[in-house]
């Protein structure tokens, strides 16, 4: 039962190898997980990090004053929590407080390699130009305000990190459509 955590970390574990010696889905491309170079099993390093993540529990713990920034930046102290990754867990926690009431809800968002992909084909580059992440969040946010008012139109508004995802999805469609490679994963309508 996924709502039922008393198993723990070790507990959990168990349930994710049983699952994976079922041969049931443990990993997808969605995020791309790795060890960071360490030889070690995927599944013992992702455990091994979440039980550090705890042990620093108290320490990150978001406080009132926090931009989503300077919690993305101390999130990603962690060996194994790059830049795309810790952004993902901010885009989560964005919904309670106290980063609820951050400065930067709307506009913080930083890069990942389908985000840099997408502004790359909104703007006329080869889809693999390399971005300084400063320049590629000024660019998200003009892309921001340029498109705020025909959204607003239709009753969309959106912040820098759905603005964000939407451009991996976009990354996704112009590459299928210049290049006939389709994304890793079959989109379902619910």
């Amino acid at each position: 039962d996924l709502n039922d955590w008393s198993p723990g970390l070790k507990g959990w574990k168990k349930i994710v190898r049983a699952r994976q010696k079922r041969g049931g889905r443990v990993f997808n491309p969605a995020y791309m997980i790795t060890t960071a170079g360490r030889k070690q099993d995927k599944i013992d390093y992702i455990f091994e990090l979440l039980e550090n993540l705890w042990e620093q529990r108290g320490r990150l713990r978001p406080h009132p004053g926090d931009t989503l920034n300077s919690y993305h930046m101390l999130l990603g102290q962690f060996q194994g929590l790059g830049s795309f990754l810790t952004a993902q867990v901010v885009a989560d926690l964005k919904y309670v407080e106290p980063l609820k009431s951050a400065s930067d809800w709307h506009t913080f968002a930083a890069s990942g390699p389908g985000s840099r992909r997408g502004l790359n084909y909104i703007l006329g580059r080869d889809p693999k130009s390399p971005w300084q992440e400063d320049d590629w969040r000024q660019k998200l946010n003009k892309l921001q305000v340029a498109t705020a008012v025909h959204l607003k139109r239709a009753g969309i508004v959106l912040h820098a990190q759905d603005l964000q995802n939407n451009l991996c999805e976009w990354s996704k469609m112009e590459r299928a459509r210049l290049t006939g490679q389709m994304p890793k994963q079959r989109y379902r309508h619910v």
